[in-house]
């Protein structure tokens, strides 16, 4: 499966310095100017847990370090037209990337994420 990274906030850092922490981690891209963009509830009916959702830039690359229970197989960096294709092929389709992907895209399109 096709995800973004992600993780639980480490007690004592902000959440956008825990969002870079886990995008090194996970991908081994190096973020800069990170910037909250929206928050969700991923799955209202199982749930009530706030998940927050930060975009960062891309600055540089260094080793991968992901924690030993998670199963990462590669990294991939896609231009947006191959994020919807592989959302229309069902290869991106977990819930938490879906949402982080439709408000990144209005920010995109210049349109405010506010849905209020």
């Amino acid at each position: 499966m096709l995800e973004l990274p992600r993780g639980f906030a480490e007690p004592g850092i902000g959440l956008e310095a825990n969002a870079l922490k886990e995008l090194e981690e996970e991908t081994g891209y190096v973020g800069a100017d990170p910037r909250l963009i929206g928050t969700v509830l991923t799955d209202s009916g199982l749930m009530d847990n706030e998940v927050h959702i930060v975009h960062a830039s891309v600055v540089g690359r260094r080793e991968r370090s992901p924690e030993a229970r998670e199963v990462i197989t590669r990294t991939l960096l896609m231009p947006a037209e191959t994020i919807w294709s592989k959302i229309l092929s069902r290869e991106i389709k977990d819930s938490y990337t879906l949402e982080a992907i439709a408000i990144w895209s209005r920010l995109e399109r210049g349109i405010s994420p506010n849905f209020s």
